[in-house]
């Protein structure tokens, strides 16, 4: 139930709010939905889940912690490598699609060009 609030409200705020072109949701998914099941994990981990550690609503905050951590360094990660491609494939030019194909659609312009050079 959570899970499903984090994704529709991060993917409205995403979609509508921030105009981030994400057809597919998959910063919603995977970046927002999985930065939930590490907090949750951290949060509701029982002594069974770790002999020494239970979580945060068990009384200790030790896995929460570790988790933040965790969380900071993946989006640093993801950020300054993602940063670093898109920047390199802006500068090679191939980042974004012409004009007319950004405005018909690129679907729309590879299928006609596919029928076009069929026999």
């Amino acid at each position: 139930v959570i899970g499903g609030f984090i994704h529709t409200l991060s993917s409205h705020v995403l979609l509508n709010k921030l105009k981030v072109d994400d057809p597919v949701d998959a910063v919603a998914v995977h970046g927002f939905c999985g930065l939930w099941g590490l907090l949750a994990a951290a949060l509701f981990a029982t002594e069974g889940f770790s002999p020494t550690h239970a979580g945060l609503v068990y009384g200790d905050a030790r896995p929460l912690a570790a988790a933040v951590v965790g969380a900071l360094s993946i989006t640093a990660w993801c950020g300054l490598l993602s940063s670093l491609m898109f920047w390199s494939l802006k500068m090679c030019g191939v980042l974004r699609v012409n004009l007319e194909t950004e405005l018909v659609g690129i679907d729309v312009m590879e299928e006609s060009k596919s029928k076009r050079t069929e026999p």
